[in-house]
C-alpha cells in the first residue's frame, strides 16, 4: 500500500493529512477504527467484519457504512490515486480549442494582488466591458512581468478561458465564464503565495490584528463582511485569505465583495454611498460584486496578525450570541468551508497547520441582526487591543 501523509490526534479526533492532497481529514471514532484497519492493510471485506463485531450493528448497516466512508475518502482524495479532474462545468478541458493568432491581438489589462502580478488578456470589447470591471481596483501602477497572464476568449458554444496558454475552463454565457475568472485568479493569486494554506474566508482589521470570518456559501459571511468594512475596519478580503507561512499572518487579498441578492439590498439600505456593484447572472444564479471603498483597502500592509477566527452563521430571528469552540471544533468547521493547503504541504507543513490552529481563538456568531454583531466584534476587537 503506497500512502504518504500523516495522522495528528486532536482532542478526541484523529485528522489525516495526505501529501499531494489539499485538504485535511477529521476522523470521529467510527471513520478512526475504519482507518486504522484500512492502515493495516485490511481488505474491505475483513474490516466490514471487524466493524460489525466492534458495533454490535447487522452486516448490512456494516457493508454500508465501510462502503460509504471509504467511497467518500476516495472520491476527495485520501485514499486511491490522486488525479486531476479533466471535466470543469460539463466541457472536457482537452477538447477546447486554444487560442488562435487573432487572439493576440486583444486588449491586455495588468493587475497586482498582494505582491502577485498578473494580467488578463480580453480577445474583444465584449469581454472586456463586461468583465474588466470586476478587477478595476486592483489595476497595477507601474506594470511589471505577471506571474500569470489569463486569456479570455470565443469558442463556437460560448466562452473560454485559459491560464499561461493551456485551456483550463469555458461556459456557454459571458456571466459564467467571468465567474469562473474570478474564483481562479484568487486561487491563483494565493497559491503564487506559498501560503500554509487559504482559508475561504472575509477578513477585516485594525491596527491591532485582524479577524477572519470563514463561512460555506450561505453562511452570512460576505454580508457581515461588507458590513463591517463599510463601518470603517480594513477589508483584507471576501472569498480567499491565505495564511502566512512563516508567521501565521493573513495575507489581504481585497476582491470584490461577492453577495448574493439579499446581501446586497441589506448593504444599499445601510450604506446608501456604497453603490458601485456589477451584476452577473449564470443559469438563474445572480450574483453582485460590490467594489470595495478605497479607503478601507490595506495598502502596502502586506499581513496581519490573526486575533481570532470567527466563524459566523446569519438565522432569521434568532437572538445574536457568540461562543468559544474548541480547536479541533474550529479545525471542522475550516474542513467544511473548503480551505486549501498547499498540495505540496509535509509533514512539517501539517504540524504547523495543527498547531496554528490550536493557537488561534475559535468562536461561533449565530446573529440575525447586523448590528448585533458588528456590536460583538468590535467589542472583540477592543479586548485583543487591550490585551
Amino acid at each position: 500500500m503506497n500512502w504518504e501523509g500523516d495522522e495528528y490526534k486532536l482532542d478526541d479526533e484523529l485528522v489525516v493529512f495526505r501529501k499531494g492532497c489539499d485538504e485535511l481529514f477529521i476522523l470521529n471514532h467510527t471513520a478512526r477504527f475504519i482507518w486504522e484497519k484500512w492502515r493495516s492493510g485490511l481488505s474491505y471485506d475483513e474490516i466490514s467484519s471487524l466493524y460489525q463485531e466492534q458495533f454490535d450493528i447487522p452486516p448490512e448497516t456494516a457493508n454500508n457504512d465501510v462502503l460509504s466512508t471509504m467511497g467518500e475518502w476516495t472520491a476527495r482524495g485520501l485514499i486511491g490515486p490522486i488525479t486531476q479532474s479533466e471535466v470543469e462545468n460539463g466541457e472536457v478541458l482537452a477538447s477546447l480549442p486554444g487560442l488562435s493568432d487573432s487572439d493576440h491581438t486583444s486588449s491586455v489589462e495588468h493587475y497586482r494582488l498582494a505582491t502577485v502580478q498578473f494580467a488578463i488578456r480580453y480577445a474583444n470589447s465584449e469581454l472586456h466591458q463586461t468583465i474588466s470591471p470586476l478587477f478595476s481596483h486592483l489595476i497595477a501602477p507601474a506594470p511589471g512581468d505577471p506571474s500569470s497572464l489569463f486569456d479570455l476568449y470565443t469558442i463556437n458554444d460560448g466562452y473560454a478561458l485559459a491560464l499561461d496558454q493551456p485551456p483550463i475552463a469555458s461556459d456557454r454565457e459571458i456571466d459564467g465564464i467571468a465567474m469562473i475568472l474570478f474564483s481562479k485568479v484568487l486561487l491563483t493569486v494565493s497559491e503564487a503565495l506559498n501560503p500554509m494554506m487559504t482559508l475561504h474566508a472575509g477578513g477585516v482589521a485594525k491596527d491591532a490584528g485582524s479577524i477572519l470570518l470563514p463561512g460555506a456559501s450561505g453562511s452570512g459571511k460576505s454580508t457581515l463582511t461588507a458590513a463591517l468594512v463599510c463601518s470603517g475596519y480594513t477589508y483584507l478580503g471576501d472569498d480567499a485569505i491565505p495564511i502566512k507561512r512563516e508567521t501565521g499572518e493573513a495575507i489581504p487579498l481585497p476582491g470584490r465583495f461577492n453577495l448574493k441578492e439579499g446581501g446586497r439590498a441589506v448593504i444599499e439600505e445601510r450604506f446608501p454611498h456604497i453603490n458601485e456593484f456589477s451584476e452577473f447572472n449564470c443559469r438563474g444564479r445572480r450574483v453582485f460584486y460590490l467594489r470595495p471603498p478605497e479607503r478601507q483597502l490595506p495598502g502596502s500592509r502586506s499581513s496581519y496578525p490573526v486575533n481570532c477566527l470567527l466563524f459566523p452563521e446569519y438565522r432569521t430571528g434568532v437572538r445574536t450570541t457568540l461562543t468559544h469552540i474548541s480547536p479541533v471544533e474550529a479545525l471542522k468547521r475550516i474542513v467544511s468551508t473548503n480551505s486549501l493547503l498547499r498540495k505540496s504541504s509535509d509533514r512539517d507543513h501539517f504540524l504547523g497547520v495543527i498547531e496554528w490552529i490550536q493557537n488561534t481563538p475559535g468562536y461561533s456568531l449565530v446573529y440575525s441582526s447586523l448590528d448585533d454583531a458588528t456590536e460583538i466584534i468590535g467589542g472583540l476587537f477592543a479586548d485583543f487591543e487591550s490585551e
